[in-house]
């Protein structure tokens, strides 16, 4: 899906040759597709009661994306810091809206690379109001 995007979800499944894709339709079915869509969940909502870090219900995966950047490569001593956007449309408090950019609209991040563009690290900004959260 993230190769060959089609505007329309259900347009992988799709009886017109021009939009289906057999390697998808041949792996899941739609409506099972759609169910776990619906009901993905990475945390549990009562232990989140409270805390005001904005990205709490996602924080295991991205602890656990953090944890294998830096298990898979050590970076040299020359890194670079990179503001980048990652695009995004849908509703979120600290969605950022960048004129400037190729992705107007998407979520800021700040990587720490090396000089061949592999993220070691990030942090991702979650609004002027609040501090960067950190994921270490």
């Amino acid at each position: 899906m993230g190769i060959n995007q089609l505007p329309k979800m259900r347009l992988y499944w799709s009886k017109d040759p021009m939009f289906r894709s057999e390697l998808i339709c041949k792996n899941i079915r739609r409506d099972r597709f759609d169910l776990l869509l619906k009901f993905i969940h990475f945390s549990d909502n009562e232990q989140n009661i409270g805390i005001p870090d904005r990205l709490a219900k996602i924080k295991e995966v991205l602890d656990r994306i953090q944890k294998n950047f830096r298990a898979t490569f050590t970076p040299p001593q020359i890194v670079v810091i990179d503001a980048t956007m990652v695009p995004w449309r849908g509703r979120l408090v600290f969605r950022q809206y960048q004129p400037a950019k190729t992705h107007k609209y998407g979520i800021k991040m700040y990587k720490l690379c090396t000089t061949d563009a592999y993220t070691f690290n990030f942090e991702i900004y979650c609004g002027k109001n609040e501090d960067i959260t950190r994921h270490d």
